[in-house]
């Protein structure tokens, strides 16, 4: 079952395998020639803003369960686990933030995981709202699908202040194999799961959110400085609707860190605009490399620090 899944993932890598078929690769190295080395340190520099960010949102989410976890410590964990869902297949990075907490305060994992399906629900949801926000601007459609589905954007939220509505998602995600497999095989662990759920309904959400919308504007910016460094003129907003289609299109597994999706995206986009294939080509290469490569180097550095035992994390998750 675990290879046929697997099969999925080279989706993206036929993609990419496409397209590079259809490539000039004597123009792809012409505008690798021109570009323009500051934007791309802007955009690194600001890669690493994005980590201290969302740290500071994760540490947010751990206050509201009474967890008491440093900064410094909250960051490196974070950070250190980006580099191991660099490296690591499925989604082995996201739950490593939990073990971390086991291993250092001794959280059980069913308390402590809420907080990180939370962190990573709000990525979502906020890629979402900017996606559909940059359609509504030079997306084509029914207009009135669009501003209606912008809407409930905004209002679906709401619906999870309300503790009856929260609890039956939070019975759905109980139901999880993945999230049953790690943290609920006991009826405690169940109830202390649920708990953490409950324990994240306050004011502090809102400063996560927050906190998730400059992370994003930030990553625009960061792109909208990469495409700067080839001469590539996007106004922001195509930066925002661009990107966002990408990442969103990266959590589907059918592919391997974004590659052949986010190109396929990239060069869609780009050539609407009449920019050429190997221009849209070396502006995703950029990309990979400041927010993959650069962005692992950072993530790799905070493992090296802090690191955590993976044979210990995939023998909790079989």
């Amino acid at each position: 079952m675990k290879s046929k899944k697997w099969i999925f993932r080279f989706i993206g890598i036929i993609i990419l395998i496409y397209i590079l078929f259809k490539v000039d690769f004597k123009e792809y190295a012409r505008y690798i020639d021109d570009i323009q080395i500051p934007g791309l340190v802007y955009a690194c520099v600001i890669i690493f803003f994005i980590y201290l960010a969302k740290s500071l949102r994760w540490k947010i989410l751990l206050k509201s369960q009474g967890i008491k976890y440093s900064f410094r410590d909250t960051f490196l964990a974070f950070t250190s686990s980006n580099f191991i869902a660099f490296i690591t297949p499925g989604r082995l990075g996201e739950f490593a933030k939990v073990f971390y907490l086991k291993s250092d305060l001794n959280i059980p994992v069913s308390r402590s995981i809420s907080s990180v399906i939370t962190d990573r629900l709000f990525d979502v949801y906020i890629l979402l709202c900017f996606g559909i926000y940059g359609i509504t601007t030079i997306g084509e459609g029914s207009r009135f699908l669009i501003y209606l589905l912008l809407v409930l954007c905004f209002i679906l939220p709401l619906f999870f202040f309300h503790k009856r509505i929260l609890n039956y998602w939070v019975n759905l995600l109980v139901r999880l194999p993945l999230i049953s497999k790690v943290a609920l095989r006991k009826d405690e662990s169940i109830r202390q799961f649920k708990e953490g759920f409950l324990q994240l309904l306050n004011i502090r959400l809102l400063y996560a959110a927050l906190i998730t919308i400059i992370s994003y504007v930030a990553l625009y910016l960061a792109a909208w400085f990469i495409a700067g460094s080839m001469n590539i003129e996007l106004e922001f907003i195509n930066i925002i609707l661009v990107v966002s289609v990408a990442n969103i299109l990266s959590f589907l597994p059918i592919s391997i860190s974004g590659l052949g999706t986010r190109e396929a995206v990239f060069i869609y986009y780009l050539t609407g605009l009449n920019y050429s294939t190997e221009q849209a080509l070396v502006f995703s290469t950029l990309f990979f490399f400041c927010f993959y490569i650069v962005g692992g180097l950072y993530a790799y550095i905070c493992y090296m620090i802090k690191p955590v035992s993976l044979s210990r994390i995939k023998q909790e998750i079989q």
